[in-house]
């Protein structure tokens, strides 16, 4: 049962303590299967792409993440943390977002001639100056995002991430069978973000109308800062080494380490896509109920825990099978000190 918050015609709907269970549930069924899409996809076009394909697109991502560290957590967080926003804000939030995502991808395409040279691979030039285009859905989906993690409407949030990653690992395998090598990757891409963007939207009840309220704007901008000076001192644990393997060990290997670190680390990125949504938006409903929010805790842990803990078994005991299932029988030797490495 739900009660509600209305702020100037703006409505967002706040769970009961009872429902957060069913929300977890929710987030860890959309991590689930968002998994699930993404390794299945992944075993066809292991089995049709070169690794310097994953190598490439593995360099676009370490470094589009600098690019948008600001805006994949800060501006959902925002939202969540705010809970007096109404439809101007919203859209001021939305004006702010869209900025700062043009410019970050604006940056990126000027910087894509350095990443090429840098990296000693003419094709990151032209691969860079797309992938760029990520970066502005990426920033535009985390408004409508946070609207349904503040309203802990993690069905419809887990809907349009499943929904958005079947879309691209149908396009990375129509364009792999075609021959596209690493544009089948940066196609897919392209094609997950703007269609989770549409459809984080469409969940949301959210039009895309822009504002500039420069209170929001000076508020939001503080917040964001902040919650970006820790994902800026992160990023380089998560992805520096992608940045040393490529320019040190070439495109080749970096596609096996990727690879290898794509597969151990599916648990972590599960447990983690669970437990944080879902506990921030609990901790801003909470009003200080330690309690609550401490039952909540292990109850998610454990939630997440129970669910990921089969797989990680498995993978633990059988490394070099489910290697060998997943990225075939080709470059398995090279895959398995990658994997003790990640």
């Amino acid at each position: 049962m739900l009660h509600l918050c209305k702020h100037e015609g703006f409505t967002i709907k706040l769970p009961k303590i009872n429902s957060w269970l069913q929300a977890t549930v929710w987030a860890g069924l959309g991590q689930y299967f968002t998994q699930i899409v993404t390794l299945l996809g992944l075993v066809v076009l292991a089995r049709v792409l070169q690794p310097e394909s994953f190598g490439q697109i593995a360099i676009l991502q370490a470094i589009g993440a600098f690019f948008s560290m600001f805006t994949i957590v800060g501006f959902s967080s925002a939202v969540v943390q705010f809970g007096d926003l109404n439809k101007r804000d919203v859209g001021s939030l939305l004006s702010l977002a869209l900025l700062v995502g043009a410019i970050s991808a604006t940056i990126f395409a000027a910087a894509s001639p350095l990443i090429a040279h840098f990296f000693t691979d003419g094709d990151l030039l032209i691969l860079g100056l797309v992938y760029s285009l990520n970066l502005v859905a990426i920033a535009l989906q985390q408004v409508p995002r946070g609207l349904l993690e503040r309203a802990s409407d993690f069905r419809r949030r887990s809907v349009a991430m499943v929904l958005g990653s079947l879309l691209s690992m149908i396009t990375a395998i129509g364009l792999a069978l075609s021959g596209a090598e690493a544009w089948a990757l940066v196609g897919s891409m392209l094609v997950m973000n703007f269609s989770t963007m549409v459809f984080f939207f469409y969940f949301a009840k959210l039009e895309l109308k822009l504002r500039w309220d420069k209170r929001v704007i000076d508020r939001s901008f503080r917040f964001i800062s902040e919650v970006s000076i820790y994902q800026s001192l992160n990023y380089f644990n998560r992805s520096f080494d992608k940045v040393i393997i490529g320019r040190v060990l070439g495109m080749e290997a970096l596609g096996y380490y990727t690879r290898a670190y794509l597969l151990l680390n599916t648990g972590n990125t599960a447990i983690g896509g669970i437990i944080s949504p879902v506990l921030h938006s609990r901790m801003v409903h909470s009003k200080g109920d330690e309690v609550a929010l401490r039952r909540l805790f292990e109850a998610v842990t454990l939630l997440a825990l129970w669910t990921v803990s089969p797989c990680m078994a498995i993978l633990a005991a059988f490394p070099s099978d489910v290697l060998r299932i997943v990225w075939g029988q080709d470059g398995l030797w090279r895959l398995i000190p990658f994997f003790g490495w990640a």
